[in-house]
């Protein structure tokens, strides 16, 4: 890490920080203490569930992988794949 040229450099750097990793990933217990990207994961494979239970003809599986590319079996979800039945 390299010092900031500007006051404002290191301001927007914060911000970056703060809203694209920090405010995404950290827990907050008005979302039953999941990261906000865990919960509307998890509230998009509800909803879809509840489409297929209606719909019948498709079924939706959580997967996450790390920054290696290998599955991530640990809780929560960078994305949703929907597998057809028909």
């Amino acid at each position: 890490d390299t010092p900031y040229e500007t006051r404002q450099q290191g301001k927007s750097s914060i911000f970056s920080y703060i809203e694209t990793f920090y405010n995404s990933k950290r827990r907050h217990s008005s979302l039953d203490y999941l990261s906000p990207n865990d919960f509307e994961q998890v509230y998009l494979a509800k909803l879809l569930n509840s489409l297929s239970s209606k719909l019948g003809n498709f079924n939706v599986y959580l997967t996450r992988y790390t920054t290696d590319g290998d599955l991530d079996t640990t809780f929560g979800s960078d994305g949703i794949t929907v597998m057809s039945t028909a």
